[in-house]
């Protein structure tokens, strides 16, 4: 989420890239669906705090 934010182009690939992780963590019966969903959200906000931790003015928007 921090490179997808900091590079704007490459956010939507890499969030294709995480849900084939996620999905191929559950398909592989590695994680259970909630696991999976816990740490995409909580990726997900340590990313946007960190951009907004270093000041980047689309996180901020």
């Amino acid at each position: 989420m921090a490179l997808g934010l900091r590079f704007r182009k490459a956010l939507v690939p890499l969030l294709i890239f995480a849900s084939i992780v996620g999905w191929s963590r559950i398909y592989g019966n590695y994680h259970w669906p909630t696991d999976v969903l816990s740490g995409a959200a909580l990726g997900t906000l340590i990313g946007w705090f960190w951009g907004a931790m270093r000041g980047e003015r689309e996180v901020m928007e």
